[in-house]
């Protein structure tokens, strides 16, 4: 594809994919950091030095679920960030990122440490679950008057579109780094951007991203699945049973390919992508 397609090429920054390969990216490490130094109330210097990282937590039992966050920033041994990107409302959506929140606390916790762990949750949700006018919702453990039981946990969602909405009186690098995520190509991103020699640098991570065949597959993966998972929600079926079909198709994929090596017909009679179908067989 060249250049210019992929300029004016309509895309989705709340894809799974590229906005994982964003977020975790040096190049856009300025703008993610101020950004979370704004929700949190962190000193930017110390997120500036942080590692951003895949969130993938080690299992402490054999039977437990793989589970892996979209971005983890390890601040250090003690203090940890989690980014979700919710780009579509699934009826488990928060009970699972909020799973995750809890089994880094878990994997934090040491024996006769006086040290006590703490997670922060950011949730960047491109819908409005709670139907609040609200640009943030902060949540923590209260009782019923109003006591914080613990600082150990505390989730924040971030609604994208009451945060463009300028109905909001929001801190300019929130909107800011929001309007990178609702943008919805990268000639949008070079408008709004131009003047600004940070955000430049995330977006031209984004075109280089794009730009290259590989990760433009895992891309057109993610869109695909947030394609079916929303078709799915439409017609009632919810996220545990889309999870069920789609690694029923991937079962079916797999036996297809001990006696074809036609990618295309595996993918005509499961409609599972060709980089998917790839995926599976090197496994």
């Amino acid at each position: 594809m060249q250049i210019e397609e992929i300029k004016t090429k309509k895309i989705n920054m709340m894809n799974d994919a590229l906005a994982k390969a964003l977020l975790r990216s040096i190049e856009a490490r300025e703008v993610v950091a101020t950004f979370i130094s704004k929700v949190v109330g962190m000193d930017k210097e110390i997120l500036m030095n942080a590692t951003y990282a895949g969130g993938e937590i080690p299992k402490r039992k054999d039977y437990e679920r793989k589970k892996e966050s979209d971005v983890m920033v390890l601040i250090d041994e003690c203090h940890r960030i989690i980014v979700e990107i919710n780009g579509s409302s699934t009826n488990y959506i928060f009970d699972k990122n909020s799973s995750y929140a809890m089994a880094n606390i878990i994997e934090m916790t040491r024996p006769k440490n006086t040290k006590f762990p703490t997670v922060i949750l950011i949730n960047l949700d491109n819908f409005n679950r709670y139907h609040t006018k609200l640009p943030l919702l902060t949540f923590v453990p209260r009782d019923e008057e109003g006591h914080i039981e613990t600082n150990l946990y505390k989730s924040i969602h971030i609604i994208l579109e009451n945060i463009v909405n300028k109905e909001y009186t929001v801190d300019s690098d929130i909107v800011k780094f929001v309007k990178l995520l609702k943008a919805e190509s990268i000639e949008e991103l070079e408008t709004e951007f131009k003047e600004d020699g940070n955000y430049m640098k995330a977006v031209n991570k984004i075109e280089e991203l794009l730009m290259d065949p590989k990760f433009a597959g895992a891309y057109d993966v993610e869109e695909r699945r947030a394609f079916d998972m929303e078709d799915m929600r439409l017609t009632g079926i919810d996220e545990g049973k889309a999870i069920g079909l789609t690694e029923g198709k991937k079962e079916i994929a797999k036996n297809m390919l001990k006696d074809i090596d036609d990618y295309n017909l595996v993918s005509k009679y499961t409609g599972l992508s060709i980089e998917e179908i790839k995926e599976i067989e090197t496994k």
